[in-house]
């Protein structure tokens, strides 16, 4: 179980959001005169947050447990 859970880790690792990017979007989220609800950082934050529109609240949950293995 904890060589799928860190198989999974380090997948999430390789499609995740550089820093930086974070950062950018974090310093835009705090400064923003007008702040949206949600920011999203990075194309795998935003490719998750497209295939919830298709899902329900426990199906997306679901999904995202099993990627953690």
């Amino acid at each position: 179980m904890t060589e799928k859970m860190a198989a999974s880790i380090d997948q999430m690792k390789v499609n995740s959001s550089s820093p930086e990017l974070v950062t950018n979007v974090v310093l835009e989220a705090v400064t923003s005169k007008n702040p949206n609800l949600r920011y999203l950082a990075g194309k795998d934050v935003e490719k998750w947050m497209e295939q919830k529109k298709n899902m329900s609240d426990e199906q997306f949950f679901s999904m995202i447990k099993q990627s953690l293995g």
